[in-house]
């Protein structure tokens, strides 16, 4: 289950951030989707969809992954969507979120390679997978590539 948190749309690019329930926590999400985009054209329900991906603990919107998405949508027509990753932008805990960017990289090293690699490996996919049959069953978004 996911519902829409907050929408705002500029210079043809709607943003729309997102909260999707998991086991153990929400996870965080954008889609941007065309302006014009409702689901009522048939290129609606068939627009590709691309997964933006972000490491080194970086969040959803870090300007990067903006300047992507924004790309994609504005100049090609496509659907793009981004969530945070278990120990990535919100979801980092509290405790790391004002460190410097190079310590939260080590913490976030210490515990994928001292740690749970395959536990959060795991939650990665399944977080990502239900982001994408979220975004899919959208009719501005379709079950396009």
């Amino acid at each position: 289950m996911a519902q829409f948190t907050s929408e705002t749309t500029e210079k043809g690019v709607t943003e729309r951030r997102f909260a999707l329930d998991r086991p153990g926590d929400a996870v965080p999400g954008v889609l941007w989707t065309p302006e014009a985009a409702d689901g009522t054209d048939d290129g609606d329900r068939g627009r590709p969809l691309v997964v933006i991906g972000h490491g080194g603990s970086q969040h959803k919107r870090a300007p990067n992954v903006l300047a992507l998405a924004r790309c994609l949508v504005r100049h090609h027509g496509f659907a793009a969507l981004a969530i945070d990753a278990p120990f990535h932008g919100e979801r980092m805990p509290p405790s790391e979120r004002e460190l410097p960017f190079d310590e939260q990289r080590r913490a976030l090293r210490r515990r994928l390679f001292g740690g749970d690699q395959e536990g959060i490996a795991a939650r990665a996919v399944a977080d990502t997978t239900a982001a994408l049959d979220f975004a899919r069953s959208l009719p501005e978004v379709g079950t396009g590539p």
